[in-house]
């Protein structure tokens, strides 16, 4: 009846569709992002975690090819999909029990 396995991903996802909307009506700029980075917040812990990155500054996990945009909806959605997969995984675990 819990249901979680699909719960938390679906509003995990509607927050992360409502951020994602809000980041391309804002200006390009450095604060834009920061909304991205708080949904995505346990990728970006990862990240200053592990000490791999090759420039300061650079980040592992957004390329830097492809635009503004499309950088940051590359890394958005990938991390979003893997937030989301371990949300189900979540909530599966709590829903056996």
């Amino acid at each position: 009846m819990r249901n979680l396995k699909l719960w938390l991903p679906l509003i995990y996802l509607a927050i992360a569709l409502v951020t994602w909307i809000d980041f391309v009506r804002l200006p390009p700029d450095g604060l834009a992002s920061v909304g991205l980075w708080l949904v995505v917040f346990p990728v970006m812990l990862l990240e200053m975690v592990l000490p791999i990155s090759g420039k300061p500054g650079s980040s592992i996990f957004l390329p830097d090819r492809y635009g503004y945009y499309v950088n940051h909806a590359i890394f958005f959605s990938i991390s979003v999909a893997v937030i989301a997969l371990g949300l189900f995984a979540l909530g599966s675990v709590l829903d056996r029990r």
